[in-house]
């Protein structure tokens, strides 16, 4: 009776280990609520969401390793990647999250559509708004080491999150005007960012403590 007993119990443990998942996987998720466009990079530019058509690659920038999976890694000299859409938000309320990793010393600004900019120097990153008047939040950022970086506006203040925590508000109240064109990633004007791009999240909301930090937990 004693071995039959054993014998069960050895079996129901491989069973239960038979079902758990791979290692390597991992069951955390993000935010939902108010999701636009989500680009991860992962050999692809395409938006997960399927709301913003595919980016044109410009300048031929290559894939990487990224924070998780793959990223977009631009040399900082005319590569570049632009998406077909050029404002997300809902009035003036806008929400980015992305993995960030500078290197060199290429432009300032990372990511620009209409709606905001999302910039980063050697030893700060943050999020700038245009009403027209342009006024940017940031935190201190280590160069060619990844950060994550979260900016939201709500028509009054910039808030910029690093690495989870809440670095800066700034009171900037308005209306978002539209002068920049399409999304890109890598380009303003005559200037061109250098580094790498991971999990790139737009929302049409302002995110909470909670849901930034869901988001710096994802990966």
């Amino acid at each position: 009776m004693k071995n039959k007993i054993l014998i069960i119990t050895a079996v129901l443990i491989a069973i239960n280990v038979s079902c758990k998942k791979d290692p390597g996987t991992s069951d955390k998720t993000y935010p939902t609520d108010g999701l636009i466009s989500y680009f991860n990079f992962d050999d692809n530019l395409a938006d997960q969401l399927s709301a913003t058509p595919d980016g044109n690659n410009h300048g031929s920038a290559v894939f990487t390793e990224g924070k998780a999976g793959k990223a977009i890694l631009l040399n900082g000299s005319g590569q570049y990647i632009e998406f077909g859409r050029s404002t997300f938000r809902n009035g003036n309320n806008i929400s980015v999250s992305v993995w960030l990793k500078r290197a060199g010393n290429g432009g300032l600004y990372c990511i620009m559509c209409d709606d905001f900019g999302i910039w980063s120097s050697n030893t700060d990153a943050g999020m700038a708004i245009s009403l027209p008047s342009t006024n940017s939040a940031s935190g201190a950022i280590t160069q060619n080491e990844w950060t994550h970086l979260v900016g939201t506006y709500d028509g009054n203040n910039i808030k910029v999150y690093i690495n989870g925590i809440l670095k800066e508000t700034k009171n900037h109240p308005g209306t978002i005007i539209s002068w920049v064109g399409n999304l890109k990633v890598g380009k303003f004007d005559a200037e061109f960012w250098g580094g790498s791009v991971d999990d790139l999240f737009i929302y049409n909301k302002v995110l909470s403590q909670s849901e930034v930090d869901q988001l710096y937990d994802y990966h």
